[in-house]
């Protein structure tokens, strides 16, 4: 027997009026849709938890265990503006009769907006942010949508057909946090010996980290990345010649495959040399958790997804299933004063980096500052920033450098201010900074004097 017509019908939209009046306001009022945002959390932090509770046997895997419950509990997941909007937008359009001036009422509250945790990106957007001094990580969130900034991606059979290719017996460091010793927690392996150990099952291998692999398999750095290197344009600003004939061009730009079994864990620390960091996963996912005035915040990485972080961001890596990923360095014209301020507190402090500082940390940031690939904007971040490695450094000169360059009043001219103060801007640097250096950090040193002459000299030649 065959149904009513009736029941053949399409279900309607709504089950009453109200609902297709809401509709219709909505079209009325041209509200918009709420925008797209992550939805953290759905490759799941507990299991990961719970499946290093039971091996009190192994006293360093105990000791990770207990850091990361203390650290997961106490942070939350990352806020975008996105996510901020649309909440707004949901409780504005979505609310019953009764309760919308409730929601209205949140508007004093909720705007301006709070600054978000992350900063959502895509491969239009990247070269813009990177050309500013971006507070938080940038973020491609590959499920959201949108042109990735990325060429290209990464299979683990891909991937262990070319190191098995090309360095199958090249060594490598391989950290392994299951050791109590922290001395012990670092060895060398041969990259035919990780592939076998990683062809094991998950529950008979270890939560191992091989995080220095370099990548011999072409470039996966975003191109928004490469274009606003400025480590690169200054090193290219010494060849003397631009063709290919008699070329003395070398790349400094590496990259680096980040190999992290499930489990694996990168306890809090800042990347090397006041370095922005970006990282790409390929493949599996990674918590990475970030340390903020207010708290930490914890992102989700998934198979897709770009992560770039200002200098020494101080953060933790876990790591809930097997993970591939690429990742680098590299400068920014905007962030060098963060770049100075970062390398200054990592001598100060150099546990807070698992490197070591080398002489090519100073010897390239030195060929950055006497390049002059920087504004008058720029100096002000990096001559605020530069009294940690120039002797004679004059504090008072320099907050009325600051002051000179309008940062205070940016609707005031700042030429006014310029030559109000023109009496007090840097001394000339005394001359033994200017002696032949007798390492890289001097010559760093002696980098960061040129600007502040060149500054000076800029200034008494206005009018």
């Amino acid at each position: 027997m065959e149904a009513p017509e009736s029941a053949q019908r399409k279900k309607p939209r709504y089950n009453n009026e109200q609902g297709r009046s809401q509709e219709r306001r909505k079209r009325k009022r041209g509200v918009e849709d709420p925008p797209k945002y992550p939805h953290w959390g759905e490759v799941g932090l507990r299991p990961f938890l719970g499946v290093r509770e039971g091996q009190t046997d192994e006293l360093g895997a105990s000791e990770m265990y207990r850091f990361v419950c203390r650290l997961d509990g106490a942070a939350r997941w990352a806020m975008t503006f996105e996510q901020m909007k649309a909440d707004l937008i949901r409780d504005l359009t979505e609310a019953p009769k009764f309760g919308r001036l409730i929601a209205q009422s949140k508007i004093p509250r909720l705007l301006p907006l709070r600054q978000p945790d992350v900063i959502l990106v895509d491969d239009e957007t990247l070269e813009g942010w990177l050309r500013k001094k971006f507070p938080m990580p940038l973020l491609y969130r590959a499920e959201i949508g949108g042109k990735s900034p990325a060429l290209k991606g990464m299979t683990w059979e891909r991937f262990w057909k070319a190191q098995l290719d090309e360095v199958p017996d090249a060594t490598v460091g391989v950290y392994d946090y299951s050791h109590p010793d922290p001395q012990d927690r670092i060895t060398d392996w041969s990259v035919r010996q990780i592939h076998e150990y990683w062809k094991r099952p998950a529950g008979e291998r270890g939560a191992i980290n091989v995080l220095d692999l370099e990548n011999a398999d072409g470039d996966f750095c975003p191109i928004a990345i490469v274009s606003q290197d400025v480590a690169q344009k200054a090193l290219r600003r010494k060849l003397r010649t631009a063709g290919r004939s008699d070329s003395r061009w070398e790349s400094h730009r590496k990259e680096f495959f980040l190999l992290s079994a499930a489990n694996a864990v990168s306890a809090i620390h800042v990347d090397n040399g006041g370095l922005l960091t970006w990282a790409f996963a390929e493949a599996g996912a990674q918590y990475v958790e970030a340390c903020k005035d207010d708290g930490w915040v914890k992102v989700e990485l998934k198979m897709g997804d770009i992560l770039i972080m200002p200098p020494s961001w101080p953060h933790a890596v876990f790591t809930p299933e097997d993970c591939l990923a690429v990742g680098g360095h590299f400068y920014t014209v905007s962030h060098l004063g963060s770049t100075l301020a970062g390398l200054s507190r990592q001598e100060r402090y150099p546990e807070m980096c698992n490197e070591s500082l080398e002489p090519a940390t100073y010897e390239t940031l030195a060929v950055i500052f006497d390049c002059g690939l920087y504004d008058a904007n720029d100096h002000v971040g990096i001559l605020s920033t530069a009294g940690s490695f120039v002797h004679n450094w004059d504090l008072m000169s320099q907050a009325r450098a600051i002051e000179a360059a309008g940062i205070d009043s940016p609707k005031d001219d700042p030429r006014e201010h310029i030559l109000a103060h023109r009496d007090h801007l840097v001394k000339p640097y005394s001359a033994d900074v200017l002696e032949k250096p007798i390492d890289a950090r001097g010559r760093l040193a002696n980098a960061l004097a040129r600007v502040r002459e060149r500054m000076r000299q800029a200034i008494d030649a206005l009018p």
